[in-house]
């Protein structure tokens, strides 16, 4: 029996409902189709990205955010969570965007990763028109996953 969390049942639903109401021309050209992602996101998925333009649906309008920085933190080893077996990822992603998009989740789409909901917010000064976006990610590793 394959058990779901509340998050993950909501953040799939979310991306397949955004996905089928999308008009078909709203997404970047690509070489291969765009698909909802079925498995979570991790600091691998996003190293090799570096200068790799995002999308974002904001408003109605596309947005898009070059990735600037990924930046992986230290797993903590908390003794409790050793003890446990259990192990975390933690990471921030820094993005260079138009300013004026609030702190939200939004729908992203990239040509490798597919489409996800990402949570940013504003960081740092802006830059003319543009600003730059955070990202901060801290999940547990399912087991046999080596950070």
């Amino acid at each position: 029996m394959m058990i779901t969390s509340r998050r993950n049942f909501i953040t799939g639903c979310s991306v397949l409902v955004g996905a089928a109401v999308a008009p078909a021309g709203v997404f970047l050209p690509v070489s291969k189709p765009i698909l909802p992602r079925t498995k979570a996101l991790g600091l691998t998925d996003f190293s090799s990205l570096k200068g790799s333009l995002f999308k974002a649906d904001i408003s109605g309008k596309p947005h898009h955010f070059k990735l600037q920085k990924v930046v992986a933190w230290p797993d903590p080893h908390r003794p409790e969570n050793r003890s446990a077996g259990l192990r975390t990822e933690q990471f921030s992603l820094f993005f260079r965007g138009r300013k004026g998009v609030g702190q939200d989740t939004y729908s992203f789409e990239h040509q490798e990763l597919g489409l996800f909901s990402m949570f940013i917010v504003p960081v740092g000064r802006n830059y003319g028109d543009y600003a730059q976006y955070e990202a901060v990610f801290s999940r547990l590793l399912p087991e046999g996953i080596a950070t």
